[in-house]
């Protein structure tokens, strides 16, 4: 009986502390935003949250304000997630990837490059590659025009 007690106040433990940020971002990379909206909503406390955690609800937020066509709040919650540090290069590329589409949204050309430019330095798996590829279409196209 003690170590189920034990047991019970480490999940109630880790559900606090660590919340729905990683479930909400494998919906997000499944496409489910809206499921992916409902388990970061759960998160009352995100400063309590670590390091890691922290950036990846900051980056699940983006994605989901990026959908919902917020752009001042999708750019705000990518740059802090890149800013507190993501994992890995993939998510790195994800979240400047972002940027740089919303930067394309903004018509801020330029910007949008440099995002770009900092994706190409990464290692970038073939389905970053070819969006990262699309938007770069996308800017120099709507560059011609200007």
């Amino acid at each position: 009986m003690f170590f189920l007690l034990i047991a019970s106040g480490l999940l109630i433990y880790g559900y606090i502390k660590y919340g729905t940020v990683f479930i909400a971002f494998q919906q997000i990379k499944k496409g489910n935003i809206k499921k992916a909206e409902e388990l970061i909503s759960k998160i009352s406390n995100p400063y309590k949250l670590t390091k890691t955690h922290k950036s990846y609800y900051y980056l699940a937020n983006g994605i989901i304000a990026l959908e919902k066509q917020d752009l001042e709040k999708a750019k705000s919650d990518l740059i802090q997630s890149l800013n507190i540090g993501l994992r890995t290069e993939n998510d790195k590329s994800i979240a400047l990837l972002s940027l740089a589409n919303i930067e394309l949204l903004k018509k801020n050309y330029n910007e949008a490059s440099e995002h770009i430019k900092k994706v190409r330095k990464l290692k970038l798996k073939q389905s970053i590659e070819s969006a990262t590829n699309r938007i770069e279409k996308e800017i120099n196209g709507a560059q011609q025009y200007i």
